[in-house]
């Protein structure tokens, strides 16, 4: 065989062999790529499962817990999660307790029901009688002072007039001027009552002024 016979061969399988090589590496990283891809695909996958399941108990959860508000108003989130962890035995003792107790509340309320329409007849308790306070005893006693002090005045303005009525009529001097010694007339002390006084109980303990001129008769 000549010499380039064989240089030829050498270069033909030095290029085949490359191709080789060239394609191996090729399917190679073509295969890592398509893993890589797969990998991918299923993480998003799982992923996107996992939200989905997420938001569908969280809107399940909360459609309970409403649907449970309806039905009892005062229920609280911590206690509507109390009672989901209770087991079914709990739960039933419990709403036995609940029962016991409106039973008792109802019987109690029925009994006192039943003793207000017993006893109606019962009149109420009348108020304590409440003393009259020191200022409206003082000014009931100020008005009978003021009461007594114009009567007084009254009686002493009919005396002056009959004495000068009399005198007009007797033709005589004023007492002052004559030598008849004037006579004081006596008032009445003033008192304070807690009572009213009548005006005949006090009149009757009033002094009647004594006559001038005891030797005669007096014109009224």
């Amino acid at each position: 065989m000549p010499p380039s016979a064989s240089i030829l061969e050498t270069r033909e399988d030095y290029h085949l062999s490359r191709y080789d090589q060239a394609v191996a590496s090729n399917a190679a990283a073509s295969n890592n790529s398509t893993v890589w891809i797969v990998s991918s695909i299923i993480g998003g996958v799982i992923v996107l499962v996992a939200i989905v399941t997420t938001l569908v108990l969280c809107y399940n959860k909360r459609s309970q817990y409403q649907q449970a508000k309806q039905l009892n108003p005062y229920l609280n989130r911590h206690e509507y999660v109390r009672k989901r962890k209770m087991s079914a035995e709990d739960a039933f003792w419990e709403e036995e307790q609940q029962r016991q107790v409106m039973i008792r509340k109802s019987l109690v309320a029925r009994s006192l029901c039943s003793l207000e329409h017993a006893s109606p007849a019962l009149p109420p308790n009348p108020p304590p009688a409440i003393p009259a306070p020191v200022d409206q005893l003082e000014r009931e006693a100020a008005e009978i002072e003021r009461q007594e002090s114009l009567r007084i005045k009254d009686d002493w303005k009919r005396w002056e007039a009959s004495v000068r009525y009399e005198r007009c009529a007797s033709g005589e001097k004023h007492p002052a001027e004559s030598g008849v010694p004037i006579l004081a007339i006596p008032c009445p002390s003033k008192h304070r009552s807690q009572s009213r006084v009548s005006f005949a109980d006090y009149s009757s303990g009033v002094p009647t002024p004594p006559p001038r001129h005891p030797g005669r008769p007096s014109a009224i």
